[in-house]
C-alpha cells in the first residue's frame, strides 16, 4: 500500500447545475460552508484509503445479513457472523440501511462494529419517511423531496454526516437512490414531478460534493438501479437518472428471481446482461456490482436452478466477450428472513450458497488503495457520458 498525503479538494466553477453546485460550497441560511474538520493535534491528516477494485476475473462477496424487523437498519456483527457461519465464507462488505427519518448522524457505532469483523460497511442512504415503505403508502409529496436534499438545512445535516464518515478513517461504500428506476421508493421520478429524473441527478451530485468537501474521500459512491424500469416509460430509464461519472465510483444493479409467491423466475443472466448493457452505455468501463440478488426458498427446485445459473453467469463473466467494457467486480446475497431468502431458515439454501462460494474466484476481504482528494471537475454535468 502506498502512503499519500491527504490533500484538500480544490473546488472549481461548474455550469449547468444549480446554485449550490455552481458555488462548490454548502451554503445555508447562516452562510455556513462544509469543510473538513481540523486535526485536534495540528498534525497533517493521515492518508485516506478506500476500497480498491479486485484483480481481473475476481469477485467480491458481500451480503445484507438480514434483521429482525425488516427496516434493514438493525444489522449487527452477530447477524453477519450467523450468515457467514451458515455459508462457510466471510463477507467482503456488509450492506445495511440508514433511514433518514430516524436521524441524520452517520451510524458510526454500526460502521465500527462491522469493520471490526473485517468487513467493509456498505450503507444505503435512505431518504424516506416513516410510512414510505411501500408504493401504496408513498404520498404525492414525499417527506424528503429531491429538490430539497442537499439544500440549506439538509446540506448542513449532510455536512455533519460526511464529517463523521471521514472521521472513521477506514473505507466505506455508500449509495443514494437505491433502485431509483423502480417506483417503490420515494426518490423515483413519480414522486418528484415534473422533472424528477433531473432532480435526482442534482441531488446525487450535491450529496457527493458535500461529502468530498467535508473530506470523506474514504467513501466509494454507488449508483444503484433495478434490473427493470418500473414503469417502463420515458423519464424512468436508467439513462434518465445517471448523474454523471464525476459523481459515481461504481455502478450497481439488483437482480432477483421470485420475490413473492407466484412471481416468475426470470433468468439471472437475461436480467444482468440487459441491465449491464444499459449501465455500460452511460459509463463504459466503470466497475459494476450486483448489489442485491436472491429468490424465495419456498420453491426450492426453482430456487436451486436459478442460483446455479446465477453463479455460472457471475463466475464466467470475466471470460465473456466485451467484459472489459463492463467490469463485474462483486455481488451480494440479500439474506432477508421477511422475503424467504434467509440461509439460517433454509438449510438447502445455505448448502447451495456454500458450494458456490468455495470458488477461488471469490474474495471475502476487500483490497484497499489510497484515495485521491478529488476536485469537482470544471465541466461536470449530469447524464450518460
Amino acid at each position: 500500500m502506498k502512503a499519500l498525503t491527504h490533500a484538500a479538494a480544490a473546488l472549481v466553477l461548474i455550469s449547468g447545475l444549480d446554485p449550490y453546485m455552481a458555488s462548490g460550497q454548502v451554503r445555508g441560511a447562516d452562510n455556513t460552508r462544509c469543510s473538513p474538520l481540523a486535526s485536534p493535534t495540528g498534525r497533517p491528516p493521515r492518508a485516506v484509503q478506500r476500497v480498491a477494485e479486485p484483480p481481473a476475473g475476481m469477485l467480491y462477496h458481500g451480503v445484507f445479513p438480514g434483521g429482525r424487523i425488516g427496516t434493514e437498519d438493525d444489522v449487527t456483527p452477530e447477524t453477519l457472523a450467523s450468515y457467514e457461519a451458515h455459508v462457510s465464507r466471510r463477507a467482503a462488505w456488509t450492506y445495511f440501511s440508514q433511514n433518514w427519518y430516524k436521524g441524520s448522524d452517520f451510524p458510526v457505532d454500526v460502521a465500527r462494529s462491522i469493520y471490526a469483523t473485517g468487513s467493509v460497511p456498505y450503507l444505503r442512504l435512505m431518504f424516506r419517511g416513516e410510512n414510505e415503505w411501500k408504493k401504496e403508502s408513498i404520498p404525492r409529496r414525499p417527506r424528503y423531496p429531491l429538490r430539497r436534499i442537499g439544500i440549506d438545512a439538509s446540506a448542513r445535516s449532510l455536512c455533519s454526516w460526511a464529517r463523521q464518515a471521514a472521521s472513521l478513517g477506514f473505507p466505506l461504500i455508500v449509495e443514494f437512490g437505491t433502485e431509483v428506476n423502480g417506483d417503490w421508493f420515494p426518490w423515483n421520478s413519480r414522486y418528484n414531478r415534473p422533472n424528477g429524473a433531473a432532480e435526482f441527478q442534482r441531488a446525487f451530485a450535491r450529496i457527493v460534493s458535500i461529502s468530498r468537501d467535508a473530506g470523506a474521500h474514504n467513501i466509494t459512491w454507488v449508483f444503484h438501479v433495478a434490473a427493470h424500469d418500473t414503469p417502463p416509460v420515458e423519464g424512468n430509464r436508467i439513462k434518465d437518472y445517471y448523474p454523471g461519472s464525476e459523481w459515481v465510483d461504481w455502478l450497481a444493479v439488483s437482480v432477483y428471481g421470485a420475490q413473492e409467491v407466484g412471481d416468475r423466475w426470470e433468468p439471472f443472466d437475461v436480467q444482468l446482461t440487459s441491465a449491464v448493457a444499459r449501465l455500460a452505455r452511460c459509463a463504459p468501463g466503470k466497475p459494476i456490482i450486483v448489489a442485491e440478488m436472491g429468490g424465495r426458498s419456498d420453491a426450492p427446485e426453482e430456487q436451486r436452478n436459478w442460483v446455479n445459473a446465477a453463479f455460472t453467469e457471475l463466475l464466467g463473466w470475466g471470460d465473456k466477450a466485451g467484459a472489459s467494457r463492463s467490469r463485474l467486480i462483486g455481488f451480494a446475497w440479500w439474506n432477508s428472513p421477511q422475503m424467504e431468502m434467509h440461509v439460517e431458515k433454509h438449510a438447502h439454501l445455505a448448502d447451495l450458497l456454500e458450494a458456490h462460494l468455495m470458488s477461488d474466484r471469490i474474495l471475502d476481504r476487500t483490497l484497499v488503495e489510497d484515495a485521491p482528494a478529488r476536485a469537482i471537475p470544471a465541466r461536470a454535468r449530469p447524464g450518460c457520458d
